[in-house]
């Protein structure tokens, strides 16, 4: 017990004496300071003069004094001013700064670390010159140098803490004139530890650039490799007058001349390498010009633009990506959308987003003057969808996916126009699929078509496969309609590597207006003369359905010459057509039947319809579609009454040679003609008739003459372009029964009647005319002789005979 006693009291007492020295250590420092705070107050000219040495510059200090705060000694200088080397203008001035010495650390490490030092007040002028140097408004440059950033880094490290505040700076820049003005950090705190840095701020921008600039930021720093030091960074930018900035936002003739944006930034990276930026966008009242010189392009309305923009990168890899984007632009709106661009190491390029507006990225692209001309001329108009790319820069478009909705595109070239396009597009490794689902569409082939043509719908799906020497193009259900037509094309065509192309083809026709094919039928593909011809060929009716099949090598079509290399087949019903085959020909109308069709003829097979009255009993048209040899072959049997043979007469080419022969001929009863008629496109006036009339049972009579009527005419009468001929036409003249023959000759047309009459039904028929001394019945031969004088105009001879 005692020696613990004995014990507590050497240590009691050794304590006593630490404390007694430590309280004449702290009072002789606290005596120190005083002494010293007296000196620096008593000095603090000689304190400003040593200070004008230093820097070169007069300068000038109100106050100093040293205080303790916290047992930290600070040093407080008050209103300092720096003047040019005349005295006449002042550099800077400082209200007030206030340096905090970190006793510990400074005794730890040997050298001075101050704890925190705090400016309020600083007003200075600084200076950018054309070459980029920094330097103080009123100073030489010659006597300024710009420190190293590692020489940055060591001297603050000597610092724990710095504090801005109410900071003025008078900026000018001599490069960049937008950026000269007045900047004010508000509240400027910037500290570290251990070489961990933080920052905090706020700064307010000249009027004209910006608002204000909130930031902070955080880094671990390493003195011996800046590349190393990681960091990461804030800042929200209120109000930034782009229009400031426009000379420095141009890209590819492109402008940004005004707007006004709010971001908030948010950015990390290591060393001089940004890792990843993330943009919280608000751009309002913006306008994007053309920079180009002698060329005027409306400028494009950006309304607001909203959303986020992330960028990362990673080694050799990037991605940007904009997450929730609302955009308006010349007044419309897109709905809300997201996108993605990223390059893989391997230098390939992923492209993903929700949804473009065709129209106002074209009228964006068309500032610029690189973009591509079909761009330019096209216009492209519309929605896309879903829009995914893959591109390399060595294979081209590996991946292509899109939606599109909507579609217009204006006529260039060859290449027609389009509105209402709707459809899905894909293409992977040389494979693609066109799912067309478009209604209310027009297309406007202008160098194909003279007038725009309109489809209610077009539906159904195109494939696609290429190769480097082959490829292959399928259809299945594309299906087109419209009032016009109804088609579906299925089937395909494939080139194989040795360039040869195969068609596999079936086009099914469910309704066609026949006077409307000329709308969908490329003019400049047809023959001269056979499209001055088609143009009025066929002028009403439909074809009601029907199929054409292609099969085979499309080099070897018709076929005809190699049948075992492929095969051409149709076969549409039609009803209701009105067939104008040659031009003054009576058409044939109200015509029911099928077209077959063998790859150079189409064949019309008729089985109801009428020519010039005539109903149809058989009744073929061959249209040959030979090149340059362009014919029509009109023959069959039709069936009417006389009077209809004299009106295919009087309304046929032949009505200019017989027309005033037959004019006053009234004809009754039944016949029966066969037409032959060749039509050759190229020569119309080469067209070749021939054909025969059955009489069956038939009357005729002159006007001029209708006491004189041929009765019970039966027999046939051939016809040619040259004239007629008949053998044993069967009739009676005057209640007898005579003989008519008709055979044509050098000389003219030889009509021979035989048969006999009786006076008494002479002096009948001419009352002012007696026979007295001739009575009774007599046989006897009436010959006419018929000439042609000129086309139309006949002279006649005749010669009778009697027993």
């Amino acid at each position: 017990m005692s020696l613990l006693r004995h014990s507590f009291h050497v240590a009691s007492k050794q304590l006593a004496y630490f404390l007694i020295i430590l309280a004449t250590l702290l009072t002789v420092f606290i005596g120190g300071l005083y002494w010293l705070s007296e000196a620096i107050e008593q000095r603090q000219d000689e304190i400003a003069a040593w200070v004008s040495n230093t820097v070169g510059y007069p300068v000038e200090i109100g106050s100093a004094s040293l205080y303790m705060l916290d047992l930290i000694p600070k040093l407080e200088v008050n209103t300092i001013r720096m003047l040019r080397a005349d005295q006449t203008t002042e550099v800077l001035s400082l209200e007030h700064l206030h340096l905090g010495l970190d006793l510990i650390s400074s005794i730890q490490q040997g050298e001075l670390i101050f704890n925190d030092i705090t400016l309020t007040g600083l007003n200075v002028a600084i200076v950018r010159d054309s070459y980029g140097q920094l330097q103080l408004h009123g100073l030489n440059a010659h006597n300024q140098t710009s420190p190293e950033i590692k020489d940055l880094l060591t001297w603050a490290q000597l610092l724990n803490r710095f504090h801005l505040q109410a900071i003025t700076i008078d900026y000018t820049d001599q490069q960049n004139a937008f950026l000269s003005g007045r900047y004010q950090l508000a509240n400027v705190i910037l500290s570290q530890q251990a070489g961990r840095w933080s920052t905090t701020g706020s700064v307010r921008l000249p009027s004209t650039l910006a608002n204000n600039v909130q930031f902070n930021a955080q880094a671990l720093l390493d003195n011996n490799d800046i590349s190393a030091s990681s960091w990461q960074f804030q800042a929200k930018i209120s109000n930034l007058m782009l229009g400031a900035l426009t000379e420095h936002l141009v890209w590819q003739d492109i402008a940004i001349q005004q707007g006004i944006l709010n971001v908030n930034l948010s950015s990390t990276g290591i060393g001089y390498q940004v890792d990843s930026v993330t943009a919280e966008l608000d751009l309002t009242k913006s306008e994007l010009v053309s920079k180009q010189e002698d060329v005027e392009y409306s400028p494009v309305l950006v309304e607001r633009l909203t959303g986020q923009l992330d960028w990362q990168q990673q080694n050799q890899s990037w991605q940007l990506s904009g997450h929730n984007l609302q955009l308006s632009i010349n007044g419309d709106h897109w709905p809300q959308t997201n996108f993605s661009v990223s390059e893989n190491a391997d230098g390939s390029l992923l492209v993903a987003g929700k949804y473009l507006r065709l129209s106002d990225l074209t009228a964006i692209a068309l500032l610029s003057e690189s973009v591509p001309e079909i761009l330019r001329q096209q216009k492209p108009a519309g929605d896309i969808e879903r829009f995914n790319l893959r591109y390399s820069r060595d294979e081209g478009v590996i991946d292509l996916a899109f939606n599109l909705q909507d579609v217009a595109l204006l006529p260039w070239k060859n290449i027609p126009g389009v509105t209402g396009l709707t459809a899905e597009l894909s293409w992977k490794e040389g494979r693609g699929n066109l799912d067309l689902n478009s209604h209310q569409i027009t297309i406007y082939p202008e160098a194909w078509l003279k007038n725009s043509v309109f489809f209610d719908s077009v539906t159904g799906v195109i494939r696609l496969q290429k190769d480097e020497q082959s490829w292959s193009l399928q259809s299945q259900g594309l299906r087109i309609w419209n009032d016009d037509l109804t088609l579906q094309l299925d089937g395909s065509i494939e080139q194989t590597s040795d360039g040869e192309i195969f068609n596999d083809l079936i086009l099914t026709m469910e309704e066609l207006i026949v006077n409307r094919w000329q709308s969908y039928v490329p003019q400049k593909l047809l023959n001269k003369e056979f499209k001055v011809w088609a143009d009025n060929a066929f002028l009403a009716g439909k074809i009601v359905d029907g199929e054409i099949e292609l099969h085979g090598e499309l080099g070897a079509f018709p076929y005809k010459d190699a049948p075992e290399k492929g095969s051409f087949n149709m076969v549409l019903n039609f009803e209701d057509i009105q067939f104008h085959y040659a031009p003054e020909w009576p058409d044939l109308v109200g015509v029911n039947g099928v077209i077959t069709g063998t790859g150079d003829e189409l064949i019309i097979k008729s089985q109801h319809g009428k020519i010039a009255g005539f109903d149809f009993a058989d009744v073929s048209t061959k249209i040959k579609l030979i090149p340059n040899n362009y014919s029509v072959l009109v023959g069959g049997e039709i069936k009417g009454a006389t009077a209809h043979a004299l009106q295919f007469l009087q309304t046929s080419p032949l009505q200019q040679k017989f027309g005033k022969a037959t004019k006053d001929l009234v004809a009754e009863g039944k016949s029966n003609i066969h037409l032959d008629l060749t039509v050759p496109i190229a020569d119309l006036d080469a067209t070749q008739v021939s054909g025969t009339v059955n009489f069956i049972d038939s009357q005729m009579h002159s006007v001029l003459l209708p006491e004189v009527k041929l009765s019970h005419v039966n027999g046939q009468l051939e016809f040619n372009n040259q004239g007629v001929s008949a053998e044993s036409l069967k009739a009676h003249l005057f209640a007898e029964q005579i003989n008519i023959d008709v055979k044509p000759e050098d000389r003219g047309t030889t009509i021979s009647v035989t048969g006999q009459i009786d006076t008494k039904q002479i002096e009948a028929i001419w009352s002012d005319r007696t026979l007295e001394s001739i009575t009774g019945k007599t046989s006897y031969q009436l010959d006419l002789l018929i000439w042609e004088k000129e086309l139309g105009n006949f002279d006649m001879n005749i010669a009778a005979f009697s027993d």
